[in-house]
């Protein structure tokens, strides 16, 4: 298992033992390379009373992923810490009737590394989106406060 793969793992289960709504939701982290998160939830575990994905489930989604993004980024830098979310929105577009696939990306992250080596701390915005066969259904923006420290085990 090569160590991205690890990662990713590793980061799954603390998100699923630590985010309760990740567990409940069964969040997959499939992918990460080039500043891009990839996550997946299926659509039995998030629906709503119409048959489609729970709004409620795409933000939370999107949410674990910059988390996720904050925490791949600092470890690829050679350091530790941990994110919490500042702002964020989201606009939805189009239903979704299949699983939750989700892409990430960081849209600063040099800059939050930089600002983390030398103050400690620094912010990451995020976009990430979850695309139907006819295009975004979901796209959410946020920024997220990162924090050099242990960070727990995520």
């Amino acid at each position: 298992m090569n160590a991205v793969r690890q990662e990713l793992r590793r980061l799954q289960v603390f998100a699923r033992e630590h985010i309760p709504v990740a567990a409940a939701m069964q969040v997959e982290f499939l992918a990460y390379g080039a500043g891009t998160l990839t996550l997946r939830a299926p659509l039995a575990r998030n629906v709503n009373h119409h048959g489609t994905a729970f709004g409620g489930s795409q933000y939370a989604l999107a949410a674990i992923g910059g988390w996720g993004l904050a925490k791949l980024a600092l470890a690829e830098a050679g350091m530790r810490g941990d994110a919490v979310i500042h702002d964020a929105r989201a606009t939805y577009r189009q239903p979704v009737t299949a699983d939750l696939l989700l892409e990430c990306r960081a849209l600063d992250a040099g800059r939050c590394i930089a600002n983390c080596r030398k103050h400690g701390r620094g912010t990451l915005r995020i976009r990430a989106r979850i695309d139907t066969e006819a295009g975004a259904a979901m796209v959410f923006e946020g920024k997220f406060f990162v924090r050099l420290g242990e960070g727990g085990d995520g």
